[in-house]
């Protein structure tokens, strides 16, 4: 069974808290509302932010800049690398973590996939998976879109979401995380702009990111608003998960 909650804007902070919290308390809400829950958050922020993965470094970053220019900055509890979440939409799906890592990514991008194709959008499967140890020691793979990992989705072989998760453990047992960000538009290249970065790498960054990403503005569509992706990805998430 899904719950959807709708879709909000909140600061990075309420953003992440609230996230943990329906981690942290899924088995309760079972209680009230059946086994096999999963929770699904559909969101945007406000300010804008650049949220980072779990273990990645804040070195990399002009803090000064992003507080100067009315920005937040927030770890996330998930890994990957850093989302300027300006013109986007952020998923947040919770449940139990009843089977592999990998296999969790697996459905819930298909799920995505459906849902864009209910839009006439039509997405492909990352289906390789680079050396993510050799990649993130370099500043230029510091953006979450700057690779795609297997089973992300893509249109012409650019990255049109970006995910990334963590599990849980308690003492009922685990339950998994996944977050992920929806290009609207070409604004998270802008990222590129908040790295300590001399301006000729900086440069190269965000030509890097226009060649390996794509937005739901560059495609050859007619619009489609925040609330209709949203209602099409909470009507995937339903027929997919009961």
């Amino acid at each position: 069974m899904v719950i959807s909650l709708g879709l909000n804007s909140a600061s990075g902070e309420v953003n992440m808290a609230e996230d943990f919290r329906l981690v942290s308390q899924i088995f309760e809400l079972e209680k009230q509302f059946g086994e096999n829950l999963a929770i699904l958050r559909l969101y945007q922020w406000n300010p804008f932010c650049i949220s980072i993965g779990f273990h990645q470094t804040e070195s990399l970053f002009d803090l000064e800049k992003i507080k100067r220019d009315g920005i937040g900055f927030i770890k996330r509890p998930t890994g990957g690398r850093a989302v300027f979440h300006a013109d986007e939409l952020t998923y947040a799906f919770i449940e139990r973590a009843s089977e592999s890592n990998s296999t969790h990514y697996k459905k819930i991008h298909l799920t995505l996939a459906e849902a864009f194709s209910a839009l006439g959008i039509q997405t492909d499967f990352q289906k390789t998976e680079p050396n993510f140890s050799e990649t993130f020691s370099k500043i230029e793979s510091a953006a979450c879109f700057s690779a795609s990992a297997r089973y992300e989705l893509e249109i012409n072989g650019r990255k049109l979401v970006g995910s990334a998760q963590r599990r849980y453990q308690f003492n009922e047992g685990e339950v998994l995380l996944q977050h992920g960000s929806i290009l609207l538009s070409q604004k998270h290249q802008d990222l590129a702009e908040y790295l300590l970065a001399s301006d000729s790498l900086k440069t190269k960054i965000k030509d890097d990111l226009r060649m390996k990403t794509i937005s739901l503005s560059e495609l050859p569509i007619p619009s489609i608003s925040t609330a209709k992706l949203s209602l099409a990805i909470e009507n995937s998430f339903k027929k997919a998960y009961g």
